[in-house]
This record gives structure tokens, sequence and C-alpha cells, in this order.
């Protein structure tokens, strides 16, 4: 009796050694199973929504132009820290909204909400195509001409102004330029375009590449 007692008080550590693993092992397979890749396609078509925290993280709303044989039309993409978040793929935009405004919820509790804004209302407000490659290869100065021939209005541009810098498809000092000719050509405050925490973000790089006296 005596033997097999210190028999079992020798391996006992070892079972709880095996057991961790074990465990350890089912919940990454679970994490891995349980959490879905976006199939190709959704990351060459547009995106429709998005919502950005202060982290850097964001959540997407992407709509496939063509949607895949199994009637998969619309998907979420996220990058939260959130263990609540996670991707998903759905056949219609009621679901997928769903699951959008659900990870924006939980995204929220782990980083302050940044900005969130419908892409697809822009796009087609200004005839511009609306996935991320296309608003990095925007041609801001024909925008702003555009602007100057009334063909598109002074909300539009800054609105997505602040889409593609929101999206770092253009750089800080050229989302500044963009943003006061659009302001300069109205005559309205910034407060009638933008809100307060943009207004804030746009006066920090305004100082930053404002001319700087020499020093002494």
């Amino acid at each position: 009796m005596g033997l097999a007692l210190s028999l079992f008080i020798c391996i006992l550590p070892l079972l709880y050694v095996l057991t961790d693993k074990v465990l350890f092992d089912q919940i990454k397979n679970f994490q891995q199973m349980s959490y879905p890749k976006l199939r190709p396609r959704f990351f060459r078509s547009p995106l429709m929504e998005y919502a950005n925290f202060e982290d850097g993280s964001f959540v997407n709303l992407i709509r496939l132009n063509k949607p895949y044989a199994d009637g998969i039309e619309w998907g979420v993409y996220e990058t939260t820290k959130s263990s609540f978040c996670s991707n998903g793929m759905f056949k219609t935009y009621d679901k997928a909204k769903q699951k959008f405004e659900l990870m924006i919820r939980n995204g929220a509790m782990v980083s302050p909400l940044k900005e969130r804004a419908i892409v697809l209302q822009l796009g087609i407000a200004m005839e511009i195509p609306h996935t991320a490659g296309d608003i990095l290869n925007l041609d801001w100065l024909k925008i702003l001409g555009d602007l100057e021939r009334s063909r598109c209005s002074v909300h539009q541009v800054i609105a997505l102004a602040n889409v593609a810098f929101a999206l770092s498809t253009i750089r800080p000092h050229f989302y500044s330029v963009i943003v006061n000719k659009a302001v300069e050509f109205s005559g309205k405050p910034l407060g009638y375009y933008m809100t307060a925490n943009q207004i804030e973000i746009l006066e920090n790089i305004n100082g930053f590449y404002s001319p700087k006296p020499n020093e002494g």
C-alpha cells in the first residue's frame, strides 16, 4: 500500500503536465476551427462600412463583387484584440450587418471606437470605386478640380478624404492639404463637416507640418 501510494505521488505531477497539454491542444484546435478565414474574393471586393478603434484595429463590412456558388455574398473582417470577435461570411446583408454591429460593440470593450463610416454612400455620391486599393489610387488633384467646377460637394470631398485617411491610403500631410483646400473653398468652419475628434487630429497634423520659427 505504501509503495503504491509513493508511486502515485511520484507520477501525479506528470499527470498534471499531460492533462494540461491535452487541454491546451484542445483549446488551440477549437480556436483554429472556430475562427473562420475569409475567402480570397473578399479582399478584392468593395468595402461597404468600416469601424476603426484607438489601438489601430478595425472591423470591415464587405460585399463580394461576385457571390460564391453557395450563396455567400457578405463578409465581416476584423482585427480587434477581443476574444469575442471573429470574421464571418454570410448570404444576406441582415446577418452580416448584425455581425458587424456586434463586433463593433465587442471590440469597443477592448479599445475605444475612433471612427466609423459608410463607404458605399460616399462612392455612389461621387461615382468612385471604393475598395481599399481603389481609394489608394484616387486622383485627388482631379477631385479638387471637380470641386472647383461644382461637380462634387465639399462634404463629399472631406468625407472621402476621411475614409482614405482612416484606411491609411493617404499620407497625413496630403490629407490635411485636401481637407484645408476643401474648407477654404467652402468658407464654412471645420465643424460643419467634421467631428470634434477629426478636427483634433487635423489640427495636430497642421501643427506638425506648419513652418517652425528658427531657433536662437
